[in-house]
């Protein structure tokens, strides 16, 4: 404690059970300090290394974590309600049972941490990198994943009801058995995502995109699923729409590896869209904009490029 108080530096300290309740620690560095059950409440951790830290069962409620660093570090079944942690670096952190409910996770870096049964109700997750989370089991109801990046994620059996999810990227994330009841999906991107059996009752697709996807099963008005643009895409019964693609933003997206046989791309805009690899054998690409898309190793045969002309260098 002496070291922490005079310079803030307290590497690998040992400070279970501690009470630094509003305390100013604005820049301290506990590098893999053991501060599990320590009382945080209000306390400013702005700019803190926290890199590695034993935080489990702590109280951080109310902490202010702005830019703070906190990867690989254990918070299971920490208490994080309210906690403002914008901007945070929280890449293989151990989150799993952390009660995280109105925090603010607006821009932190989540890569590859776990969350598995945590509850994040009301959190603000707003273009949050979230690449490769589990949050199977979570509870994300009414949290807002605007413009986050879910591509990998787990969140099979997740509650998503009522969420904010519009224009995330939903890549190769893994949904099935999750509750999105009312949760607004609008021009969210889904690549391979699974969404088998998932619930999606009184849920806003509206511009949603769902490539090679798969909703099995899923519980959805026909409606709303209308709203939905589809390519290639196993539907509730199982078989597979057709890939129309025509005219839609598709700028920046990753098609990497991408099935699009056959697709209908004209008029699409495909400008720095990666495409490498992406198969577009008999795709029509009349008048689509491919600037500065990656094409590399991509196959062309029998297809319509943008001009009109026929490209079978693939065949």
């Amino acid at each position: 404690m002496g070291l922490l108080n005079l310079r803030g530096f307290c590497r690998s300290c040992d400070l279970t059970n501690a009470n630094l309740e509003a305390k100013d620690l604005h820049g301290a560095d506990l590098y893999y300090a053991m501060l599990s059950g320590v009382n945080l409440t209000d306390a400013n951790l702005i700019d803190a290394n926290l890199t590695g830290v034993n935080l489990k069962w702590a109280d951080l409620s109310g902490a202010d974590l702005i830019g703070a660093s906190l990867s690989k570090s254990n918070l299971t079944d920490a208490n994080l309600i309210d906690a403002n942690l914008t901007g945070v670096n929280l890449k293989w952190a151990d989150l799993s049972g952390a009660d995280l409910i109105g925090a603010s996770l607006s821009k932190s870096n989540l890569t590859g941490a776990n969350l598995s049964g945590a509850n994040l109700s009301g959190a603000n997750l707003i273009d949050a990198n979230l690449t490769g989370v589990n949050m199977s089991g979570a509870d994300l109801s009414g949290a807002n994943l605007s413009g986050a990046n879910l591509s990998g994620a787990n969140l099979t059996g997740a509650n998503l009801t009522g969420a904010e999810v519009s224009r995330a990227n939903l890549s190769d994330t893994n949904l099935s058995g999750a509750d999105l009841s009312g949760a607004n999906l609008s021009e969210a991107y889904l690549r391979w995502t699974n969404l088998s059996g998932a619930t999606l009752s009184g849920a806003n697709l509206d511009r949603t995109i769902l490539i090679n996807a798969d909703i099995t099963g899923a519980i959805i008005e026909k409606e709303n699923l209308e709203m939905a643009i589809l390519c290639y895409t196993k539907v509730i019964d199982g078989t597979k729409s057709g890939c129309d693609l025509s005219g839609r933003d598709l700028s920046g997206k990753d098609l990497s590896g991408t099935n699009l046989s056959g697709a209908n791309l004209s008029e699409a805009d495909l400008r720095w869209a990666n495409l490498s690899d992406a198969n577009l054998s008999g795709a029509d690409l009349t008048g689509a904009d491919l600037t500065n898309a990656n094409l590399i190793r991509a196959i062309f045969c029998g297809t319509t490029m943008q001009d009109g002309t026929m490209d079978n260098s693939g065949c």
